[in-house]
């Protein structure tokens, strides 16, 4: 992969760099990608916050609730371990 970035950039990349903030480009460039990757993720999760909130009211979780939840949890384990539920 190429990358061409103006001279100003390239002037603040060689400087990071220079600073030892960074080993290289390579690393600059891949602590940016790795950071907007987190940031877009984010950005998702936040986003399906806010639209849990504008969805119905939320209600109390029940004992029927939890005992479905522990049997979902304790199927799926003994999925992954080999057992059949």
């Amino acid at each position: 992969m190429t990358v061409v970035i103006p001279h100003s950039l390239s002037e603040f990349v060689s400087a990071l760099v220079a600073s030892g903030e960074y080993s290289d480009e390579n690393a600059l460039i891949c602590d940016l990608l790795r950071k907007e990757q987190i940031r877009r993720e984010r950005e998702s999760v936040d986003a399906k916050l806010i639209e849990s909130l504008d969805g119905p009211e939320a209600t109390e979780m029940t004992a029927q609730d939890w005992n479905e939840i522990r049997a979902e949890v304790e199927r799926r384990y003994a999925l992954r371990n080999g057992a059949t539920p």
